[in-house]
């Protein structure tokens, strides 16, 4: 579903929640080799340094989270950005509000079962919001992730841009772009879809498969979503 070496929001999930995991065990396994819990020689250190040093091990975990929470950041802005906003914080703040939510989703990254959960971790960060003004842009937020399994095109292109470029939500005008958005919802709702057994977990409850199997052409649940909530 990807172009060159792009990967799937996904995908990058799957990477980002694994590198949380192994780094933390690999953190205790060095936190205990350091206070003389295991001899060196034994079997478990012996694991350790099969493939490689434990702390250039531990240096490349880092690397891999950092380049998978970057992309994930990167993916997410518009759309974060777009609910601090509505939630009150001035566009001097939100990038220190970025870094808050990113930093509470990697301390929670541990502790899911699975990376499908942490679009779940990912809404808490931001206070698990109940005020019905913020909760109308969770769909938006989830979806975010299903823009990216659309094959390469003007359509998803335009999905980016527009729907998750500025973090402003504005509709547009241009006859143009507001036809490769039309254009671009029922491709949409095919990777929905796809993954419309897991698609409550995978949303937070935001949407669920009972919901989307009933969506019929041109589809103007994913213009309120984007445009109108």
């Amino acid at each position: 579903m990807h172009e060159g070496n792009e990967k799937g929001t996904f995908k990058l999930m799957k990477e980002f929640v694994k590198c949380v995991k192994q780094l933390e065990r690999i953190q205790r396994s060095l936190k205990r080799a350091r206070q003389g819990k295991f001899r060196r020689s034994g079997f478990l250190w012996s694991r350790l340094r099969l493939r490689k040093d434990p702390a250039l091990r531990e240096l490349e975990l880092r690397q891999r989270l950092n380049s998978a929470a970057i992309d994930l950041t990167t993916r997410y802005k518009g759309a974060l950005w777009e609910l601090f906003r509505r939630s009150g914080i001035t566009d001097d703040l939100l990038g220190d509000a970025l870094t808050a939510v990113w930093m509470s989703v990697q301390d929670s990254a541990s502790t899911v079962s699975s990376y499908k959960n942490l679009p779940e971790k990912l809404w808490d960060a931001y206070a698990g919001q109940t005020d019905l003004a913020i909760l109308a842009l969770k769909p938006k937020l989830m979806l975010r992730a299903f823009v990216d399994e659309i094959p390469s095109c003007d359509e998803r292109g335009a999905l980016r841009i527009v729907a998750y470029g500025s973090g402003l939500g504005n509709r547009p005008t241009d006859r143009e772009l507001l036809g490769l958005l039309l254009r671009a919802y029922p491709r949409l709702h095919r990777e929905v879809l796809r993954k419309s057994k897991d698609l409550s977990v995978l949303t937070d409850g935001a949407l669920s498969s009972s919901v989307v199997a009933d969506m019929r052409e041109p589809f103007p649940e994913y213009e309120n979503w984007m445009f109108r909530s």
